[in-house]
C-alpha cells in the first residue's frame, strides 16, 4: 500500500507541472483526498470504459496520461457524454491524476522512452523549454 500523495510525488519528480504549458490541465482532475491504496488504473484517456473498470475492480486512483478536462467547468449533466467519467468517478470514489505534457517533455519522459524504442541518436527536442527538456524530440536513424 501507498499514500496517494507519494505517487503523485514521485510523478511530479519525474515530470514537474510547471513543464506543462498553460493551455493544458496536467495534475489532478479529480482529487478527492489523500489515502492509502492497493492500486492503481494507469491508462491514455480516462474514458467512460477506463472509469467503469476502475469501479469495476475498486480502484480509487487513475492515472492518466490525456486530462479528462481540458476547459473550464461550469457544470456537469448526465445528458453531456464527456461529463460522466467525471460524474461517475466522483460517485465511486476515484480520483484521477493526469500527467500529460509535463510527461512528454520532461527528460527520461515519454518522447525520450519512444526515441529509444526507435534506437534514435543525437536526440534534440524539438521546442528546447530548459537544458534538459523540451517538446517531442529529433533524432537520427542508423
Amino acid at each position: 500500500m501507498a499514500k496517494i500523495s507519494e505517487i503523485i510525488n514521485s510523478i511530479e519528480n519525474l515530470a514537474p507541472l510547471s513543464l506543462s504549458p498553460n493551455w493544458d490541465n496536467s495534475g489532478w482532475q479529480i482529487f478527492l483526498g489523500d489515502k492509502e491504496i492497493d492500486k492503481v488504473l494507469v491508462a491514455l484517456t480516462p474514458t467512460q470504459d477506463v472509469v467503469q473498470q476502475a469501479v469495476d475492480q475498486q480502484i480509487e486512483l487513475i492515472i492518466a496520461h490525456h486530462p479528462l478536462m481540458f476547459d473550464k467547468v461550469n457544470k456537469l449533466s448526465v445528458n453531456n457524454v464527456n461529463d460522466i467519467p467525471v460524474i461517475k468517478a466522483i460517485q465511486h470514489n476515484i480520483q484521477i491524476y493526469s500527467a500529460h505534457i509535463n510527461l512528454d517533455s520532461t527528460k527520461n519522459g515519454l518522447a525520450d522512452e519512444l526515441a529509444k524504442l526507435l534506437d534514435l541518436k543525437n536526440l534534440k527536442p524539438i521546442e528546447k523549454m530548459t537544458e534538459d527538456t523540451g517538446l517531442g524530440r529529433i533524432g537520427e536513424l542508423e
